[in-house]
């Protein structure tokens, strides 16, 4: 119906899923809860 919203759709998922793979999920301001 929409191919350009498909479109973004799989991209996006795509980029989260490397995201959550390959990120860097050790920066300092990730893991604290204090401001």
């Amino acid at each position: 119906v929409f191919p350009e919203l498909n479109n973004k759709t799989v991209f996006s998922q795509k980029l989260l899923r490397w995201y959550y793979r390959h990120g860097r999920h050790d920066l300092p301001w990730q893991s604290s809860a204090d401001p």
